[in-house]
């Protein structure tokens, strides 16, 4: 369990970086990011920023297009993107929380370069 200490950090500190991070995501991502598809050769480059971006959108859950399975959507061949599966997971308490923790600090990290 998080320590009451960690929580007012997270909520104090943290979650209002990653906030800042997913709304700035329009003017760090400046263009679409093509989806590599199996059996082609293609590679993307992207800062860490950009990274963070992106994975704070996905922390909030902010990718609703992406999540579709419907069979003719283009991105119902790949998977989730949206953190979401892991907030809602049954079982395993103990694997998700480590996987938090281990977001958090990442968050954490990153937000400190930010600044």
């Amino acid at each position: 369990t998080l320590e009451e200490e960690e929580s007012d950090y997270f909520f104090a500190q943290v979650l209002p970086q990653i906030i800042k991070l997913a709304l700035s995501l329009p003017e760090i991502v400046t263009g679409a990011i093509p989806l590599l598809r199996k059996h082609k050769t293609h590679s993307i480059t992207l800062s860490q920023k950009q990274i963070a971006s992106l994975l704070a959108n996905a922390f909030l859950c902010t990718f609703p297009r992406r999540n579709t399975a419907k069979s003719l959507s283009e991105y119902s061949s790949f998977p989730d993107i949206n953190f979401n599966r892991l907030f809602s997971a049954v079982g395993r308490q103990d694997n998700i929380q480590e996987k938090l923790k281990c977001l958090i600090n990442y968050f954490r990290r990153v937000c400190s370069k930010c600044k």
